[in-house]
């Protein structure tokens, strides 16, 4: 993703464990000519976490939840998770 001409490496995986080393793919971003910030892999996972300072585990869920907040799908986990 870019934003405001600052690259955001993203890469989506369909598993809840996704291995840090996905993450070394993101170095090839750094040696690009726009300036690179922090990265995330999408995967299955149920909470928000980190993989390192700059890089995050994003749960698919969390990204649905707030693009279609009036869709039931999710909901359930959203409150588990301290989201209304």
């Amino acid at each position: 993703m870019e934003d405001n001409g600052v690259l955001h490496p993203l890469e989506i995986k369909k598993t809840t464990n996704p291995a840090t080393e996905l993450v070394g793919t993101f170095k090839l971003l750094y040696k690009a000519s726009l300036p690179c910030g922090n990265g995330a892999i999408v995967c299955l996972r149920e909470t928000l976490s980190a993989i390192d300072r700059i890089n995050l585990i994003i749960p698919a869920w969390m990204i649905a939840f707030f693009l279609f907040p009036g869709k039931v799908w999710g909901k359930e986990i959203a409150k588990s998770q301290g989201f209304s």
